[in-house]
């Protein structure tokens, strides 16, 4: 098979995972968990592989399941697993390592009977790609995980928009963004536009996180057109010491100088804010101090008819019976 495209093993276990599921039509609950492969240079998904076209319909036909949690990509980065419309509970880890293309499906796929929708990052626990730093590999690197060039101008802004979501109801919403990685920039005002019902302590921790990334994204480009000028300033102190400028003086006169070169560096840049990334409208949360239960504690307690969890490690699945209660 060529190089690129999902390995043939996982094809075979996708037909067999699909299989399993045509054969669990009243399963409420399901974890897969797949076995990534990093060593793989993966290419952009043209066409989905009669593979992955089978486990897209036997994951469509779960009529019943309410529940779906995805700890990791399935079979190919850029693939997006269709979610049922009954799923009221969507849940997705590592999410860094899914591609730009993977976060434009889920934007576009209409989500509108979902309740809690957890997105989240678990750094500790991802393989890192031999000569390839964690950040390099999932935030600057000029290529996505999906094998497709990225622009350089998201690279610089470590991250895209999506402009728009079609997820409506939820009342609970975790997403761990930060600034390290290639991720939707955007996709918090774009969640709380649409879900003016989600919990105030949901809503507290996402405004918080947002400001906290809004601000780590000014200070790099503040550090990097700083840095650009850091040289310029160096040969004019030195030529000031031969002139023999007093040395307090000079550095407040330069302070003042720096500053507005930096400014015109930024501005020049055209390196403005967009409307998606202005702090969300309609959320006041001033004097607010909320506590409330972690909606992985709610998850822990919430207990379903019939559930399962497939850990996709190999190409022989389990042939056990589901559909029955997990212990």
């Amino acid at each position: 098979m060529p190089d690129g495209e999902p390995l043939e093993q996982s094809l075979e276990t996708a037909s067999d995972l699909a299989k399993l599921l045509r054969r669990a039509e009243n399963l409420s609950s399901l974890s897969l968990h797949m076995k990534v492969e990093l060593h793989h240079e993966y290419r952009p998904l043209k066409t989905l592989p009669p593979a992955l076209e089978a486990l897209s319909d036997a994951v469509r036909g779960l009529k019943r399941l309410r529940s779906l949690r995805l700890k990791n990509f399935l079979f190919h980065p850029g693939f997006f697993l269709p979610v049922p419309k009954n799923v009221s509970r969507l849940s997705f880890h590592n999410i860094h390592a899914y591609p730009k293309s993977w976060w434009m499906q889920f934007a576009k796929f209409p989500l509108k009977g979902l309740e809690v929708l957890i997105l989240r990052i678990h750094k500790d626990c991802w393989p890192e790609k031999p000569g390839s730093s964690f950040s390099e590999l999932y935030g600057t690197n000029q290529h996505d995980t999906d094998g497709s060039l990225r622009d350089p101008r998201e690279v610089e802004k470590m991250g895209f928009e999506l402009g728009d979501v079609h997820i409506k109801g939820l009342r609970c919403f975790t997403y761990e963004d930060t600034s390290e990685y290639f991720l939707p920039r955007d996709l918090i005002p774009c969640i709380l536009a649409k879900n003016k019902g989600i919990r105030e302590e949901d809503m507290k921790g996402l405004t918080e996180s947002y400001g906290k990334v809004m601000a780590a994204r000014c200070k790099l480009r503040w550090k990097k057109a700083a840095a650009e000028q850091h040289a310029r300033m160096e040969k004019e102190f030195t030529k000031r010491l031969l002139e023999g400028c007093q040395h307090e003086v000079d550095i407040r006169h330069h302070l003042v100088e720096f500053s507005k070169r930096v400014t015109e560096s930024l501005e020049g840049a055209g390196l403005k804010e967009t409307s998606s990334e202005s702090t969300a409208r309609g959320v006041s949360l001033e004097g607010t101090d909320i506590k409330g239960a972690n909606i992985e504690e709610t998850e822990s307690k919430e207990t379903t008819d019939k559930t399962t969890s497939l850990d996709v490690t190999n190409p022989d699945v389990p042939k056990e019976d589901i559909s029955k209660n997990e212990k």
